[in-house]
């Protein structure tokens, strides 16, 4: 074979089969790469699709939910796009979301990263379990007079101590960031807090 930039080269029409050789041209040496010894001893797996909102897959790519791409290793999620765009990596997330305003009692959705909460009273969150989401981070904000209370005893002060329902307190305009530390939900910033 003559010297001759890729570009040059005639495409492959068909697959290449074993005894087709790639040439490699390495300090003036050229050896000769053939498919057959490139996947010899080595499995080559395909993309795992499997039907949307089956199990995860011990490892590989697989729709998790309608129009939602998700990787796994090991039998768990670890990579999940949306279709709105939300990349979620391992238990956190990338891209907020746009903001949901929440006029009752709620439970916090796994793609609900900023909340306005609207409703006249104590309003009681039911977050998810902090083991599940470490790293997670959420923003809530009151925009009416009223407290902000977790279901739960999971949520650890701003000045720290030990973990209660308080979240915010009873003024408009009050607001704080949590995140999950796997254990429990800490405010790490906020005004009005209880």
């Amino acid at each position: 074979m003559s010297d001759a930039p890729i570009s040059g080269l005639p495409a492959a029409t068909t697959p290449l089969a074993g005894t087709e050789v790639l040439p490699i041209v390495q300090s003036g040496a050229t050896d000769k790469v053939t498919v057959a010894n490139l996947t010899a001893g080595r499995s080559v797996s395909a993309l795992n699709f499997v039907a949307t909102g089956s199990t995860v897959p011990a490892n590989g790519m697989y729709l998790s939910a309608a129009n939602t791409l998700a990787w796994a290793t090991n039998s768990t999620l670890r990579v999940n796009l949306g279709a709105t765009g939300l990349l979620s990596i391992g238990a956190g997330s990338f891209g907020r979301g746009a903001p949901v305003t929440k006029a009752i009692n709620f439970t916090l959705a796994a793609t609900e990263n900023w909340v306005i909460v609207d409703q006249a009273g104590s309003t009681t969150v039911t977050l998810p379990a902090a083991s599940s989401w470490t790293g997670r981070e959420v923003m809530f904000k009151t925009i009416t007079a009223n407290t902000l209370i977790s279901a739960s005893s999971n949520v650890v002060p701003q000045a720290g101590g030990a973990a209660g329902t308080a979240i915010l307190g009873g003024l408009a305009g009050n607001w704080c960031t949590m995140v999950s530390d796997g254990t429990n939900w800490v405010i790490m910033a906020g005004g009005g807090l209880l």
